[in-house]
């Protein structure tokens, strides 16, 4: 769903959550398969979007290497005042009703920090299911221009369930990069996701998670 027609009456804030057309993204939440997602295009003003996109070009990234992924990442506290600022505006109580009132989950906080996937890199298929944290939603927004990578889809699956285990999996949906697109995903044990690796280019983006 884009949003681009839609703009707050200050374009120094990231975006107007008032501004949402939040009924009819619950719907789409609720009705969305394999598990609840949905896709904003043209979430951020524009002057939010390049504020955001230049302060992640100046912020420092590091390897990031595990049994499951492989990526460059900021620190979990970013250095870049714009990217606190967005996090600080994410954790706002505008923001957590917003996203209430789209998944039926209440935040009372949120936070991202920003990644950068080269050729090569990837992040095999995982939930963010973690209840000691308290993840209810995870965000992520993609900063790269367009066609600016090969590779990096968002792929989401099917979980097929059996004695509360995971029997059998099928890709379901493919969310491609595109610039000022963001996406919203239920946490859960089905929310079984990867991010298909990158053959050219790069693939910029912020993420994280709401919490309870």
């Amino acid at each position: 769903m884009s949003l681009d027609s839609r703009r707050s009456c200050h374009p120094c804030e990231w975006f107007d959550p008032a501004a949402i057309p939040t009924g009819r993204l619950a719907k789409q939440w609720q009705a969305a398969k394999p598990f609840p997602h949905v896709v904003l295009d043209d979430l951020l003003t524009s002057d939010g979007f390049h504020r955001l996109r230049a302060a992640v070009s100046q912020e420092p990234h590091y390897s990031n290497i595990g049994p499951l992924y492989e990526m460059m990442g900021s620190a979990d506290q970013p250095e870049q005042p714009a990217i606190q600022e967005f996090n600080a505006f994410l954790s706002g109580p505008a923001v957590c009703e917003m996203i209430a009132r789209i998944t039926g989950e209440s935040p009372s906080e949120a936070h991202v920090r920003s990644f950068v996937y080269l050729p090569g890199h990837y992040l095999l298929p995982h939930t963010d299911d973690d209840p000691v944290h308290r993840r209810c939603v995870a965000i992520i927004g993609y900063l790269s221009d367009e066609g600016a990578c090969t590779g990096g889809e968002l792929q989401l699956y099917e979980c097929i369930f059996e004695e509360d285990q995971v029997e059998q999996t099928r890709a379901a949906v493919s969310v491609r990069p595109r610039p000022n697109r963001f996406v919203l995903m239920e946490v859960s044990k089905a929310s079984l996701h990867r991010v298909m690796e990158i053959e050219q280019g790069a693939r910029v983006s912020v993420a994280g998670w709401f919490y309870l």
